[in-house]
């Protein structure tokens, strides 16, 4: 029988920055998931809500803050809200739209 020397043999545990990696992968998929689950509806929601191009509307556009491009490259997903701003240009292929530029006086 062998000598017992204190050492004992174990199976290797995956490494924590593996697990972590692996766990934040399953996120970014579902969140992938989710928003391609969204983004299937914005065609039919941007048909029900400007049914007829040529009609007059007008858009107000707010801007609330700006940050700093330091923080903002510390965002995940902030081109996401890029996208969604950009989306908003898309109206203005719309003939008899009007845009209101609202700027807080300082």
């Amino acid at each position: 029988m062998p000598a017992n020397t204190g050492h004992t043999k174990s199976k290797p545990r995956p490494a924590k920055k593996a697990v972590a990696g692996a766990v934040k992968n399953t996120a970014l998929d579902e969140e992938k998931r989710i928003f391609r689950e969204l983004q299937k509806g914005l065609y039919h929601q941007f048909h029900a809500a400007f049914p007829d191009r040529l009609a007059p509307k007008t858009v107000l556009i707010i801007p609330s803050f700006t940050l700093d491009q330091e923080i903002l490259s510390k965002v995940e997903g902030i081109v996401h809200y890029e996208e969604r701003l950009l989306c908003l240009l898309m109206l203005l292929r719309m003939p008899r739209t009007q845009v209101i530029y609202y700027q807080r006086a300082h």
